[in-house]
């Protein structure tokens, strides 16, 4: 009997989650960007897709954002390309080897999106996503190279279809003590030629991590003197679920305004904050199902909402500061 390649069953299950995802069909209510727009919001953050993988809906929605003023903070992920490397898979009843040049596709695949997007008035792109995530990217989590690779090469694809576009690159803050190290990481990318022009901090202090919202300011700071370049909340936000209650999340965010007011109107080098997120998503990842400031219908307002939106007219000064929204 011959020996056939063991595959660890995380890359198995990795690549099998990532076939499904990348059939997933995008979707958006021009309703709720009617509210958006109609209540203040002026940057919305959302995944995006090349058209041949979503049907057109990521240019559909970039169309309808930028017909009511809303500027798209665009997330290019790099899920279709796991596990990354050369690897064997199972086909006509044998083991096959294949070499998947997995670098240059994903820098096609981001100046596809870019190029599709362009015209739609899309100029900040978000290069992966929280790609220090222990368990939702476990590889590059433990690949430090590979991290950098797929930041560097989706960057310059970025600046390859448009140079004036802003790139940016975000870390997940969960008191693992690990934030100094990949900060490092991709400051080593950026010296090396990585076009990064924003570092976004991924927090939730109070829910996934321990303090307060009072020590935003103090934690931006810090991530600014070690980056040494443009730093920005990128996500963060409070759920309305048991124990926690829709005031607890009123009160969340106006802490978030009021510590970071000041880094909103007299830094330079902050460039803003995005509440996680738009709507309750009931059926999602159930942690994250109640963090939306309305409710699932993406019109009934959270008291949150309220305060969202009249502190953006108060200190956003020109800041990007807005909201997630899964389409």
């Amino acid at each position: 009997m011959a020996n056939t390649p063991r595959i660890p069953v995380l890359i198995l299950a990795a690549t099998l989650a990532a076939i499904l995802l990348s059939g997933t069909a995008l979707a958006y209510s021009t309703a709720h960007l009617d509210k958006m727009a109609q209540d203040g919001v002026k940057w919305v953050r959302s995944d995006v897709r090349p058209s041949d993988k979503d049907g057109g809906n990521s240019i559909k929605f970039a169309s309808a954002a930028k017909a009511r003023g809303l500027n798209v903070i665009a997330i290019i992920k790099s899920d279709d390309f796991k596990p990354y490397a050369s690897y064997w898979y199972w086909s006509w009843g044998c083991w096959c080897w294949r070499y998947y040049d997995w670098g240059a596709e994903w820098s096609k695949q981001v100046q596809k999106v870019a190029s599709e997007l362009k015209p739609y008035g899309v100029k900040t792109y978000q290069v992966d996503n929280e790609l220090n995530h222990p368990y939702w990217n476990t590889y590059t989590y433990a690949n430090y190279q590979l991290r950098k690779d797929i930041v560097t090469i989706g960057a310059k694809a970025v600046k390859k279809v448009d140079p004036y576009a802003t790139t940016a690159v975000n870390l997940i803050e969960l008191g693992t003590g690990t934030l100094n190290f990949d900060i490092d990481l991709y400051k080593q990318a950026r010296s090396a030629g990585a076009p990064l022009d924003i570092l976004g901090l991924d927090t939730y202090r109070g829910t996934y991590t321990l303090g307060s919202p009072t020590q935003y300011a103090s934690d931006v700071d810090a991530v600014y003197s070690r980056w040494q370049g443009n730093v920005m909340i990128m996500e963060t936000g409070f759920p309305t679920a048991w124990p926690h209650t829709e005031a607890d999340q009123q009160n969340y965010v106006n802490q978030v305004f009021t510590t970071m007011k000041n880094h909103l109107s007299t830094k330079s080098w902050f460039r803003g904050i995005v509440f996680y997120e738009y709507l309750d998503e009931p059926g999602w990842l159930q942690t994250e199902a109640t963090f939306g400031l309305t409710r699932s219908d993406g019109i009934s307002e959270k008291p949150a909402w309220d305060t969202f939106t009249a502190q953006i007219s108060a200190t956003a000064n020109g800041k990007m500061v807005g909201v997630a929204y899964h389409i």
